[in-house]
């Protein structure tokens, strides 16, 4: 499989000394302008404070929730559900997935990647030397590094994945593409540029941006755009423009102008020089022009590119600091955070149990599962309500056992806390007391016991 030339020329390294492009030069080549004149690249895009809250906010969500190891059993056709926290994968989801970087890192710049480029990558380093089935560690791989191969099939009549190229540390090798992790985004059209042809099939080239990214383009040139006017105002000692009048006798060459032009920037530009006196001869004087009604709107201008950004990423934008508007996501902890799970984070979390459970397991016995109930414990008494009701009482009969409810709290199980309340006709339930050890009864009774 023989690679287009320019995968050759442009080299993935810190800076190559044939080409002497570095990697933010090499990025420059593929960025996406914008309206504002500010190229908006994934790594350009990241220094824009509300699309870094946008992904601090999504990536800091997903890192909350325990990644489940659940054991699945067919049960007169359906499938009953049990959790497998004794696994071993359990450790690499939850802990550390390489043994250097904690398993909140790892998702991070998981989610981060995910949210600019449209796709991250996480490579599956297996036992025996890559020859044995079980995973021993889980390693990130960013972007950058990674070139997607593909090859065409005659029978599917598609361009396949056959493979990863990878460059690291001056190396090339490559990852099967059932040895990597590939969670997928919505991602930026790819022109007949963008693309690689290969000499047996098609190389698709990896997208500059997201779909996020490439559709809020615009109102991400703006924010960076207004940050360097704001930081090269301030910069100059928050100055404005200033003119600098003679009288009509006082007549001036250009070599003079140039001059005089050139000291009064040496002498009183930059925030240094801002409270040294002015002297000027011959009478001059120095004018400040004032604001225009359009560089005074310039906050409320990034306002709405916020609001703009996070409709883009799916979040609320009060999440993310802007909050002169009224919220209609609920006005509870727990409203929000279910909505924000619902609408935001649910089609992260689809992506990234299917594809950890196609690649590591690649059978129904075992799947993946976040426990999104940790992201809503932050009302213990919605929470405590909803425990209550489910483990039954003077409403009606329980579908939950105590001891499951202790084990979503990570507490121990307690005798007697395997049975399911359940009132017999007339209010009375001869299993009450094994059901309920040492509890009153009814609702109350179940709950305290729990």
């Amino acid at each position: 499989m023989q690679f287009w030339p320019l995968s050759k020329l442009f080299k993935r390294s810190v800076k190559n000394d044939i080409t002497g492009l570095t990697m933010d030069q090499f990025a420059s080549m593929f960025a996406m302008p914008s309206w504002s004149g500010q190229d908006v690249t994934p790594e350009s895009a990241a220094r824009a404070i509300p699309v870094q809250a946008c992904c601090a906010l999504i990536s800091g969500g997903i890192t909350a929730m325990p990644l489940r190891i659940v054991s699945r059993t067919l049960v007169d056709g359906s499938w009953l559900q049990s959790p497998a926290d004794d696994h071993p994968y359990w450790w690499l989801f939850n802990e550390s997935p390489d043994g250097e970087i904690s398993a909140a890192q790892f998702w991070r710049r998981v989610l981060t990647h995910k949210l600019l480029f449209g796709e991250s990558f996480a490579r599956m380093n297996r036992t025996a030397g890559g020859r044995g089935i079980d995973v021993r560690e889980i390693i990130f791989v960013p972007n950058r590094q990674v070139q997607t191969m593909r090859q065409w099939n005659p029978v599917t009549r598609r361009a396949e994945i056959v493979g990863y190229k990878i460059t690291a540390n001056a190396r090339i090798f490559g990852v099967l593409p059932e040895d990597m992790l590939h969670f997928k985004d919505n991602q930026a059209l790819l022109s007949i540029s963008q693309q690689s042809i290969m000499g047996d099939g098609v190389s698709i080239a990896q997208p500059p941006l997201s779909a996020v990214l490439d559709s809020t383009r615009q109102a991400v040139g703006i924010v960076l755009a207004i940050e360097e006017y704001c930081g090269r105002f301030f910069s100059n000692g928050g100055m404005p423009k200033t003119v600098l009048k003679f009288p009509a006798g006082v007549k001036l060459d250009d070599k003079q102008i140039n001059a005089l032009r050139d000291s009064w920037v040496k002498k009183y530009g930059g925030a240094d020089n801002s409270g040294l006196p002015l002297i000027l001869n011959n009478g001059g004087e120095a004018t400040k022009l004032t604001f225009t009604s359009e560089e005074m709107q310039m906050l409320e201008a990034r306002k709405f590119q916020v609001i703009d950004i996070a409709r883009g990423f799916g979040v609320p934008p009060f999440m993310i600091g802007e909050t002169e508007k009224t919220s209609a996501w609920g006005s509870g902890i727990e409203q929000m955070s279910q909505a924000f799970i619902r609408y935001t984070l649910a089609p992260h979390i689809a992506e990234i149990e299917q594809e950890s459970t196609r690649k590591l397991f690649g059978t129904a016995r075992y799947c993946t599962d976040f426990d999104e109930e940790a992201l809503a414990r932050g009302d213990m008494k919605s929470l405590g309500e909803w425990f209550r009701q489910a483990l039954g009482g003077a409403q009606g009969p329980g579908f939950m056992r105590i001891n499951e409810v202790r084990r979503r709290m990570n507490l121990p199980a307690v005798p007697g806390g395997d049975e399911i309340y359940n009132p017999l006709p007339g209010g009375t339930n001869d299993n009450q007391s094994k059901s309920t050890p040492g509890a009153g009864s009814g609702e109350s009774g179940a709950a305290e016991a729990a």
